[in-house]
């Protein structure tokens, strides 16, 4: 937050929160931004100083909070400045941009749509057009850039799309500045505009996780303006913000260094994802919103796990509200949403369906519970809907949970098709013995001692299972014991009856 951001105004409990959670901060929630003052001011003077300005960050850093919350209120102030926001890379990239463009005039100076008659223009050629209406520094900011090469690589926009926005970038004689905010990791994707826009990498600013002591302002201050406060240190505790921050920044060290390294190295660097400490802050705080001591305890931050506690479970925690179905219906949607190198990827509705061959109706509800969750958001593209993953922060923990969830499934699958096979051979196995023991005849000796000599017929086998008690005596012959002998025929005997 800038200086002149120092004092957040009241917020009331009632009507909003301190932490946003997961979404960017957007342009009209400084109040609850802390933390970034530095990178604010370096950023400011970087795009105000050049026609180019690359702002890289890894994924979950805050470029799009920065951005929105801390640059955008800042240069919306600058005499005649007009400013350009545009994030959009699933759609037609040239058409979206412009119709961006033309939306901000239209809106700003209340015009009819100008998107028809700017549309089959050149990106240069709409911002020139548009010099009509203000003279003042046109300012576009691309954010979200990577999206662009992850969506449109293999598309026929990709090539004639570098070429135009290269052009605008080109002109000198054109009052306009441009930002392409990004993924650090898609970085070298760049190397596309080479040819066109040879000084791609001469101005640039890296965005890093916030150190432990902006972390306690963005933190505390959006805290304060409410009346609420960590519970203080105590004679068997230490304060609960320090052991918040103290896990938050732990827990990133052992992500990047691994355990070891930071129990044997000291001075390694205390930095803290901004979404982690929202997820964690913002749980806290949902426990605490209606404590008439207005105090974030020690007792609720242990019963809660903790960091790890609140971290692991959130995705967890969630996604186990939903039925066996619903989860099989989102796990087969994940599959499409989850990209390689953990990026997010956006379908309409339709297309998700299809490659999840799922059934619309039963699949957009699913869809809608996730975003009301805030782990998918949802848009409004043309006359679609899209669905793409809130945070890319989740991709890790959705990937772990899918592939768990899947080899579940398979076990199930197994374990069913095991036993209708144990099911099915054993009802085989029962009809064979039902078969044999009601057809086979054999011979036996009678069983009436010291009375009769003769052989008797049985119905059934000697030996094996009778397991429906089919065994029984049928009729004697006129045979005795001395009339057989050993190995003859039993036909004859068995067609007497």
């Amino acid at each position: 937050m800038t200086s002149s951001q120092s004092q957040a105004s009241a917020i009331n409990p009632a009507d909003a929160e301190p932490y946003i959670g997961l979404r960017p901060f957007r342009e009209n929630e400084q109040d609850r931004f802390f933390g970034r003052d530095s990178e604010i001011s370096i950023l400011l003077d970087k795009i105000r100083a050049n026609r180019l300005t690359l702002l890289l960050a890894g994924s979950g850093v805050g470029k799009s909070s920065l951005l929105r919350a801390g640059i955008i209120p800042v240069l919306g102030n600058d005499e005649g400045a007009e400013l350009i926001y545009h994030r959009d890379w699933a759609v037609l990239p040239g058409q979206a941009l412009k119709q961006r463009i033309s939306e901000h005039f239209s809106r700003k100076y209340h015009l009819a749509d100008l998107g028809d008659r700017l549309n089959p223009l050149s990106i240069k050629d709409v911002l020139r057009a548009c010099t009509i209406f203000s003279t003042g520094q046109q300012i576009l900011i691309l954010d979200q850039f990577e999206e662009f090469f992850n969506y449109q690589r293999f598309q026929p926009e990709f090539q004639p799309f570098i070429q135009e926005l290269s052009a605008a970038v080109l002109d000198r004689s054109l009052a306009a500045s441009f930002v392409f905010s990004m993924r650090e990791d898609f970085a070298l994707e760049l190397n596309s505009f080479k040819k066109t826009l040879p000084g791609i990498f001469d101005n640039y600013f890296r965005l890093e996780k916030l150190t432990r002591d902006q972390a306690r302002l963005a933190i505390e201050e959006p805290l304060k303006a409410t009346g609420y406060c960590f519970a203080p240190k105590t004679e068997n505790k230490e304060a609960l913000l320090d052991q918040v921050l103290d896990d938050l920044a732990k827990r990133e060290q052992e992500r990047q260094f691994g355990v070891q390294d930071v129990m044997r190295l000291k001075e390694l660097p205390l930095l803290v994802e901004p979404p982690h400490l929202q997820i964690v802050c913002r749980e806290l705080w949902q426990r605490h919103r209606d404590d008439k001591a207005k105090q974030i305890t020690h007792a609720a931050y242990e019963k809660a796990g903790r960091t790890a506690g609140i971290l692991n479970s959130y995705f967890l925690g969630k996604i186990d509200l939903f039925g066996k179905k619903e989860q099989a219906l989102a796990s087969a949607a994940f599959d499409h949403l989850v990209g390689t190198r953990a990026i997010k990827i956006a379908h309409p509705l339709e297309r998700l369906a299809e490659l999840a061959r799922a059934d619309e109706k039963e699949l957009q509800p699913v869809l809608d519970r996730l975003q009301d969750y805030a782990i998918l958001r949802r848009q409004m593209r043309g006359d679609q809907f899209w669905y793409e993953l809130y945070h890319d922060i989740f991709s890790g923990s959705i990937d772990h949970w899918n592939r768990e969830f899947k080899s579940r499934q398979q076990i199930k699958r197994f374990a069913w098709r095991s036993f209708t096979v144990l099911i099915f051979g054993g009802f085989l196995f029962a009809v064979n013995n039902f078969r044999e023991n009601y057809y086979d005849r054999y011979l036996q000796l009678s069983q009436k001692k010291n009375i009769s000599d003769r052989i008797e017929v049985h119905q059934g086998r000697l030996r094996g299972w009778d397991f429906f008690h089919q065994r029984k005596f049928l009729y004697e012959t006129p045979f005795l014991h001395q009339d057989i002998e050993a190995d003859s025929s039993i036909k004859s005997l068995l067609e007497i009856k």
